[in-house]
């Protein structure tokens, strides 16, 4: 499975009940997600039981993006009480406290755009999700409020496990609806391209391939570079790419289609000669239009410059 949202969490599944408690990355203040029940039961064979299991599993970080606040300077998720909304940029209390960012700073000014975009996605996506809960419980009244029903097509949770065909978002979505530039959410990224090479070596988590990279050599003293940023055809969500090199973010994607690649990129400056720790971070949207962020992944390799 991909990581958890937050740096620590703890799975507290037990009779029947999936559930995981989060916890904030600086208090340590402790989130508790619903119980989400098993259909299964002990009757169900161990392949179905651990697809309940990584359901479960994906709903509960998603939900917990809808408690918590990620900063856009340090990349933690906190809670409300550790996360400043006041003065020119919204960030974590340490690193407000901190003081790296002023107003002359770009960098801060960016980070804190991006967290503004997420904002609004975020008290959009809380009204929609309030609504169709409104809706759902008209017509589901006899389900508790501490349990959901994993195999219920009705709830988002069994929506996504009888899903029949995953790919189908992908063959509808060539772009997004305008109406998603005006809301600040993430949009297509025109540099994608069909990838028409060999699939490159995958790393799969709960059903998404992730492209692996052990080692990637690029000229020195240019800011352009040419590294294979690709998300596999079968894979059921949209990719935005983020390289950081040596701590910094040197480079972030739109959203990448299924079975589209970016291979020419424009680094935020040339890197000087020698061997660098990259990350390839890797962050995953729902093919809906709702754009629900997914888990994502951090791919570690070896950068080159000659």
């Amino acid at each position: 499975m991909l990581n958890p949202v937050t740096t620590k969490m703890t799975d507290e599944s037990a009779d029947g009940a999936y559930r995981f408690t989060f916890y904030c990355d600086i208090c340590g203040k402790p989130h508790r997600s619903p119980a989400y029940q098993s259909m299964a039961g002990g009757e169900g064979d161990e392949r179905e039981r651990k697809a309940e299991y990584e359901d479960a599993y994906a709903r509960a970080n998603r939900e917990i993006l809808n408690k918590f606040s990620r900063c856009p300077v340090c990349q933690r998720v906190v809670c409300d009480e550790c996360f400043d909304v006041y003065g020119d940029y919204d960030m974590c209390v340490e690193c407000r406290q901190s003081g790296k960012h002023g107003d002359g700073d770009e960098s801060g000014r960016r980070q804190a755009a991006r967290l503004r975009r997420n904002s609004l996605y975020i008290v959009v996506a809380a009204f929609l999700l309030v609504a169709g809960a409104g809706v759902w419980a008209f017509g589901a009244a006899k389900d508790s409020a501490e349990h959901t029903d994993i195999a219920d097509s009705r709830t988002p949770l069994g929506a996504l496990a009888n899903q029949a065909d995953p790919g189908h978002a992908a063959k509808e979505s060539a772009g997004l609806p305008q109406s998603k530039a005006s809301a600040g959410l993430p949009q297509i990224d025109e540099s994608a391209k069909p990838y028409t090479g060999a699939e490159p070596t995958m790393l799969t988590a709960e059903g998404v391939k992730i492209p692996d990279a052990k080692s990637v050599t690029i000229s020195a003293d240019t800011a352009d570079a040419r590294i294979l940023l690709f998300n596999p055809a079968d894979n059921p969500c949209y990719f935005v790419f983020e390289l950081i090199i040596n701590g910094e973010s040197y480079y972030k994607s739109d959203l990448v289609e299924p079975s589209k690649c970016i291979e020419d990129l424009k680094l935020i400056k040339p890197l000087p000669k020698g061997a660098h720790t990259a990350i390839l971070k890797i962050s995953t949207y729902s093919l809906d239009e709702s754009l629900s962020p997914m888990n994502g992944a951090n791919v570690e390799f070896e950068l080159i410059v000659m």
